[in-house]
């Protein structure tokens, strides 16, 4: 079984932290991003939720696309669409094939993890080890569990996935990564503390004032639940533009 590798394990492995790239780049203003995608634009938006490319290319070319070379894929999306294909989104849809087509995005942790960049809107680097945050971690399985629900995690991937909530000092793994053990026994907290209290602070929004190593792990929990919030709400503001997909590829091509 192929091992994942994270910092300090391997000197001589290029290590390039996504915690750094996700501040910088925010995937969040998600009011503003509903307003400014329309079917025109949405193959070049960098908001573009992969779910709705997969459903708009889905309805409008059936499973052939599939099959295209990512050439051919570019020349009729920009034909019928009148819209040109940025790089980052041509990313998101091949990590979408790769679901539907194969089993290594829950069987091999690589895998995982460049589809992960991917659907978080980040170009997959496959030289560079990129290492991803707990919330696009979630956000990734939010996408994939969209797609298919046949296939098991393997150990491996699980192992992978333990190390990104260590790596970002989580202890507790929420859904839809809450399949995920955690050995929490460094992390010196009350676990069953923290499971108590986090159905409140996910209702009310408010996180505790205190700092207590119990309080630092709920405010953790509240960051990244808010993230994958926010990517789900893009999925649901973007889904409308589907059913209109087919009437407004018409009136193009009228």
């Amino acid at each position: 079984m192929t091992q994942p590798v994270l910092q300090g394990q391997d000197p001589t492995v290029e290590v390039e932290d996504t915690v750094m790239m996700e501040n910088a780049q925010s995937v969040f203003h998600e009011a503003a991003t509903a307003a400014s995608i329309t079917l025109g634009n949405i193959f070049r938006h960098p908001d573009a939720h992969p779910i709705v490319l997969d459903l708009i290319l889905i309805r409008k070319y059936g499973v052939d696309w599939m099959d295209w070379e990512p050439e051919t894929l570019t020349l009729v999306i920009e034909r019928d669409f009148k819209s040109s294909l940025s790089e980052v989104n041509l990313s998101k849809i091949h990590a979408t094939k790769t679901l539907h087509m194969v089993d290594t995005f829950w069987q091999r942790w690589e895998v995982f993890n460049w589809c992960t960049m991917c659907f978080n809107s980040l170009m997959p680097n496959f030289e560079v080890l990129q290492i991803p945050t707990v919330a696009q971690c979630m956000a990734a399985a939010d996408t994939a569990q969209r797609i298919r629900q046949d296939v098991p995690y393997t150990e491996e991937v699980k192992q992978w996935l333990a190390a990104t909530f260590f790596h970002d000092q989580i202890a507790y793994a929420l859904e839809p990564l809450d399949f995920v053990h955690l050995d929490v026994e460094n992390f010196h907290i009350d676990l069953e503390n923290i499971k108590e209290r986090w159905p409140e602070v996910r209702k009310t929004g408010r996180v505790p004032t205190a700092q207590s190593a119990e309080d630092i792990q709920l405010e953790r929990l509240k960051t990244v639940h808010d993230y994958l919030s926010a990517y789900r709400a893009r999925l649901t503001a973007q889904i409308n533009l589907v059913s209109h997909a087919l009437r407004v590829l018409l009136q193009f091509q009228g």
